[in-house]
C-alpha cells in the first residue's frame, strides 16, 4: 500500500505547527552545518526530491530520536536529536534521514485506522520496512543501514559493538 498518493487530505499545516521547530532546534543549512546539509542534498538527489521540500532541525536531547512531519504534499520537517547525530557516522545518518524522508514520500502519519487493532500494528510495521528501504537507498550499503539500526536501538557506538550483521 506504500504508493505515493496523488492527493493529500490536507493542503498545508498552519505555520504555528512548524514555528516551534525554529524555537527548539537548530535549522540545518549550509551555514549552520555544512556536513549535514550536504548529506540532505545528496539524499534528495538520490530520491528525486527537491531540496526545498525538506527542512531539517537538530534539537538538543539525550534521547535517540528522529521524526518527520508532513507539512504539505510538497514539504516536510525532519527533526533529529543531537544524541542521534553524535552517535552515527555520516553514512548511518544518511540512512536515518532517508528513513524519515520515506515517511514523507509515502504520506505516512495521518492514520485514521483503529489504533488498537492488529491490522493497524501490522500496517505500522510494514510502513517501517518500506521506509527502511528508502533509508537503504539513501546510504548505499546494507552495512551502514544495519549499523544505524543497531546503534539507534542500543544507544551504543562502535566502541562497544561487534558489527556481525549476520548475528543480528
Amino acid at each position: 500500500l506504500d504508493i505515493k498518493k496523488e492527493s493529500n487530505p490536507f493542503a498545508e499545516l498552519p505555520s504555528h505547527f512548524t514555528n516551534n521547530y525554529f524555537n527548539n532546534g537548530l535549522f540545518i543549512d549550509e551555514n549552520s552545518s555544512p556536513k549535514i546539509n550536504n548529506l540532505i542534498n545528496e539524499i534528495c538527489e538520490k530520491l528525486f526530491l527537491p531540496r526545498s521540500s525538506v527542512n531539517l532541525f537538530v534539537f538538543a536531547s539525550p534521547d535517540i530520536q528522529a521524526t518527520c512531519l508532513n507539512v504539505s504534499q510538497k514539504k516536510c520537517v525532519i527533526q533529529i536529536s543531537s544524541s542521534l547525530v553524535n552517535l552515527l557516522n555520516e553514512k548511518e545518518l544518511s540512512f536515518v534521514i532517508g528513513h524519515e524522508l520515506g515517511h514523507f514520500i509515502f504520506d505516512h502519519g495521518l492514520e485514521t485506522d483503529n489504533k488498537n487493532s492488529l491490522e493497524f500494528f501490522q500496517k505500522l510495521r510494514s510502513q517501517e520496512i518500506s521506509v527502511d528501504r528508502i533509508g537503504l537507498i539513501s546510504c548505499d550499503k546494507l552495512d551502514y543501514a544495519m549499523s544505524a539500526i543497531v546503534k539507534s536501538i542500543s544507544g551504543l557506538d562502535e566502541k562497544f559493538l561487534n558489527f556481525n550483521i549476520g548475528h543480528f
